[in-house]
């Protein structure tokens, strides 16, 4: 009954049937998949809102907590931008940054991106309202994927 994220529900099935010990990150360029992206702004917008609506569909623990996590802290950065907090911002907003370049740089040896850190902070600057957005986007706006809507 859902139109999309069977690679991520294939991998929550096998861990919930404990077909396997362990599901690690391929940390290889072999490993690596390319696809298309959106081709405009109107199928990233579809995109992005059927990736975050998905997610309710989650029966993994696991996956419930780092988006849980995830959620709070963007949540966290955009409301101390709204209530002035800007100290605060700057310590969590820094941990978080740490925290994501850190696991940025351990693909970086073979995933050549250059000025990668530069890039990485300033999306950071604008990911909790891209977050907040596509989050609250996806509780009432149905997207189209491949021609109809879901």
């Amino acid at each position: 009954e859902i139109a999309s994220g069977d690679d991520v529900f294939f991998l929550h099935q096998i861990k919930r049937a404990g077909l396997v010990s362990k599901i690690n990150f391929a940390n290889s360029p072999e490993a690596l998949v390319h696809t298309s992206s959106a081709s405009n702004c109107k199928q990233f917008l579809n995109q992005r809102i059927r990736w975050a609506q998905k997610s309710k569909h989650y029966q993994d623990l696991d996956s419930w907590i780092a988006a849980f996590t995830i959620a709070l802290c963007n949540l966290c950065l955009l409301g101390l931008i709204l209530l002035g907090e800007w100290k605060i911002w700057g310590f969590l907003f820094l941990a978080k940054f740490s925290l994501d370049l850190s696991l940025l740089l351990s693909a970086g040896s073979w995933v050549k991106t250059p000025g990668m850190a530069w890039k990485s902070f300033a999306l950071s600057l604008i990911y909790p309202f891209y977050f907040s957005f596509f989050a609250f986007m996806s509780l009432f706006y149905k997207p189209k994927w491949k021609g109809r809507k879901l």
